[in-house]
């Protein structure tokens, strides 16, 4: 499943070296990813009922050294007191394409408001060095994976919650050195943005959403303030210490990258 949409995505994506991605067909790119994803699929089978579910995941070892996941297993944490809203590892294909596809596509972190039916899709990133062109253009692909999987949930009338999305923001989040080097992608990010409601529009006929993709970073001077699972539990618990209001801070003041 995965091999097969990534060599679509590597065909149709601007390479490095192009100077201009005017009049370039984002929308064509996600027609050919889509009916590839339908392809895909095992039709005896029915998705895992986990899918889109809206539940913290709160589990991790006390030894697993990942900043990245120790910073998004501590929004987790933070969710029930602290930052409500917010949940992680959203299943999103578990399922689709046979009994053990998609078990390891979850969304990092989403946030639903129910109020205004705003829901985000978040790709989380942390790294101490700019990604390499190709690195960056396979963390834009994992999220334009969930956002496909998403208009083909709606368009199938599953039902959980975040389902009913008004507003479906996909967001790539890391710290601002992360999109030094992105410039050339900020143009194809910009132009899959500009295609993407009109492409659930015609997915998607009960009330489609307003889709958008967008590049934030964290405020300059945060840092991924635990050094591993323990930190990351100890601290972000029932009381909200220094370094669990750093994330929730952090997650609040999360700017656009222009």
């Amino acid at each position: 499943m995965y091999e097969k949409m990534k060599c679509i995505w590597d065909t149709h994506y601007p390479p490095e070296n192009s100077q201009d991605v005017t009049g370039w067909d984002a929308t064509g790119l996600l027609d050919a990813l889509y009916s590839q994803m339908l392809q895909n699929r095992d039709l005896e089978r029915k998705p895992s009922c986990k899918n889109w579910r809206n539940e913290p995941q709160l589990n991790i070892s006390k030894n697993n050294k990942s900043r990245e996941t120790c910073l998004e297993k501590s929004v987790a944490l933070l969710a029930s007191n602290y930052m409500p809203g917010w949940f992680n590892q959203v299943p999103t294909a578990s399922g689709v394409a046979g009994p053990n596809a998609g078990k390891k596509a979850n969304v990092d972190l989403a946030h639903w408001c129910e109020d205004t039916a705003r829901l985000r899709l978040v790709e989380l990133k942390w790294t101490d060095k700019s990604p390499s062109y190709n690195q960056f253009s396979k963390t834009v692909f994992q999220i334009i994976q969930y956002a496909l999987s998403y208009i083909y949930f709606r368009s199938i009338n599953w039902h959980t919650e975040i389902m009913h999305a008004k507003q479906v923001d996909l967001e790539i989040l890391a710290p601002s050195l992360y999109f030094a080097r992105c410039a050339k992608h900020k143009r194809t990010v910009a132009a899959i943005s500009a295609s993407l409601t009109s492409f659930a529009k015609g997915k998607i006929n009960n009330a489609p959403p307003k889709m958008s993709l967008k590049l934030l970073s964290f405020p300059d001077g945060f840092e991924a303030p635990f050094a591993n699972g323990e930190e990351a539990k100890a601290q972000c618990d029932s009381i909200l210490t220094p370094n669990g209001k750093r994330v929730v801070d952090a997650f609040a003041k999360a700017k656009p990258i222009r």
